[in-house]
């Protein structure tokens, strides 16, 4: 099979040399500047270097206004002895949108909408957490402030009970004042990654420097100690100076010597005495990022178990709570708690070594960006990001952009996505797993989701191609493929039904592919071939004969 993959691609890229010479890098590139022009015809490119906006005092007035009349109609419902309702456009139901070229949910009058009743014990504690999100809303809108939908959660637990339905209410809030979360204050913690030759220009005047690992600026770096400790955060002035004096070359945390500064309680001895140790026992002490929540020790089970079996139980003397965790450590090797542990060095391995940009969360005060990218490649899957950035593929294939939002798409992953083909124009390509929920988070970033089609219009790019890896290109190339479970059926199915798939015959056919041979394959399937397979041959092949759908 890979004698087999390898002939296949080594007679495409001889034609293609044959047709146009030169390195593969450049037969990249001239692909790429073709396939670029296709897409500008087929979409209406028209570049936007910033999208016009209202002015922010009179928007914000707007949205006070709506929220007043919408509280005022609930207050108006009570004093009339009428139960307060709330009517909602319904973002579960397939019938409410609309397809041209992303998902639209249809307007009002025309969607069916769901109904939130105070006096249904149903749907009681999702009106209460409307209300209470609104007012909270207003708030923030009044005092020109933003909150994190984590920092959300944690201000009111008992009444939101958790994450989703806190999401889903800010959901709900943002279709009924048909404004997207950021204008009312709230953004989302990012998760996805982007690297490359970028910079994003801040309305602050901060840069992020994609090209750079951790290019974070000051201003994140505080927003990310904001989420982590609450209060208790550092002031930004000091972290600012802390971002500067690193970024500068300082390695050091401890504080610098100098006449009139306090000596601490430390005892300098018991440090050499350890480090001692260190040496004696071969131990290799690792670097850890100041703020990293990819290596929390709560990821590695270790504290979490400790305190599972003490919660309940009182305590009279000291000795009692030290008897109890003593027996619990002792246990630790023998019921596999400490496995967790194991996993440090690799993550620690990734997080350190991780050449990719966090997305910065508050993509909308993005004022300017520069890049010299010739096209993005969109991964679905950290994994795979970080196989490509070991492969080079920035250096071989670049100038390019690579981007993941490691799994299903963040909002801050896609508005990037879509800010990088508005502002450059550049094909975004993307490369996800061969099976149902790689297919539908791609479509997610093509056409949008259904539980967002309010906001299609701000996160989804119709000039998506899909690279790969196509379910034909299992048994073409010979892939190890895992046969399918019976929620891959169901997904399969539901994918089959919906507009964007019916609609464009590639994609309807690559769906039937993948369903009728029962089996998926993962990117690593492909990378499986040799240390290189990826970048040195699957996506330039798929690039220079024009395979992307």
């Amino acid at each position: 099979m890979l004698i087999r993959a390898w002939e296949e691609f080594s007679y495409r890229i001889d034609v293609a040399r044959a047709a146009g010479g030169g390195h593969i890098e450049h037969l990249v590139q001239d692909a790429v500047k073709e396939i670029g022009a296709e897409l500008h015809l087929a979409n209406n490119f028209i570049p936007e270097t910033a999208k016009g906006r209202k002015n922010d005092d009179e928007r914000r007035s707007q949205l006070m206004a709506a929220i007043e009349h919408v509280m005022l109609g609930i207050v108006r419902s009570v004093a009339e002895g009428k139960p307060p309702v709330l009517a909602l456009r319904n973002q579960r139901d397939w019938k409410n949108v609309n397809f041209s070229h992303w998902l639209e949910l249809k307007s009002e009058g025309q969607a069916s909408t769901v109904e939130v009743k105070f006096s249904s014990s149903r749907s009681r504690t999702k009106f209460s957490l409307i209300c209470h999100v609104l007012g909270v809303i207003h708030r923030l809108l009044f005092t020109r402030s933003t909150c994190t939908r984590r920092q959300l959660y944690y201000q009111n637990v008992t009444l939101i009970g958790n994450q989703g339905l806190l999401d889903a209410a800010v959901r709900d809030i943002c279709c009924l004042l048909k404004a997207p979360a950021w204008e009312l204050g709230i953004t989302a913690t990012s998760k996805g990654v982007v690297a490359g030759p970028l910079s994003l220009v801040m309305e602050t005047g901060d840069i992020i420097d994609c090209t750079a690992p951790g290019g974070r600026t000051a201003r994140q770096r505080h927003q990310g100690l904001q989420e982590a400790c609450g209060g208790a955060a550092l002031p930004y002035r000091i972290v600012a100076r802390w971002a500067k004096a690193f970024n500068e070359g300082r390695q050091n945390v401890a504080d610098m010597r100098r006449p009139g500064r306090p000596s601490d309680n430390a005892q300098p001895h018991a440090a050499q005495t350890v480090a001692h140790l260190f040496d004696r026992w071969g131990w290799e002490v690792l670097y850890h990022p100041p703020y990293s929540p990819d290596l929390s020790p709560c990821d590695f089970y270790l504290i979490p178990k400790m305190k599972e079996p003490l919660p309940g139980i009182r305590f009279r003397t000291v000795p009692e709570i030290l008897q109890a965790v003593d027996r619990f450590i002792r246990t630790i090797n023998t019921t596999g708690t400490a496995v967790g542990i194991l996993r440090l060095p690799h993550r620690w391995q990734r997080v350190v070594h991780n050449a990719g940009v966090l997305i910065p969360q508050d993509l909308h005060k993005v004022v300017r960006l520069e890049s010299s990218a010739r096209f993005v490649l969109l991964v679905e899957k950290d994994a795979a990001f970080q196989k490509l950035l070991d492969e080079g593929v920035l250096e071989r294939l670049g100038p390019c952009l690579l981007i993941t939002g490691k799994g299903f798409p963040d909002v801050a992953t896609r508005l990037l996505v879509r800010l990088l083909w508005k502002s450059l124009g550049v094909p975004v390509l993307a490369l996800v797993d061969a099976d149902p929920h790689g297919i539908e988070i791609m479509c997610v970033y093509r056409f949008g989701s259904l539980n967002m089609s309010y906001q299609s219009d701000d996160l989804a790019v119709p000039a998506i191609r899909w690279l790969g890896v196509h379910p034909t290109d299992i048994s073409r190339l010979g892939m190890k493929a895992q046969p399918f479970s019976a929620a891959d059926f169901k997904k399969l199915r539901k994918l089959l039904s919906r507009s964007y798939i019916t609609s464009h015959e590639a994609l309807r056919d690559q769906v039937k592919a993948l369903l009728s041979g029962g089996r998926k394959a993962e990117i690593e399937g492909v990378a499986r071939f040799s240390s290189s397979y990826l970048t040195d041959a699957y996506i330039p092949n798929k690039i220079c004969c024009r395979e992307v759908l």
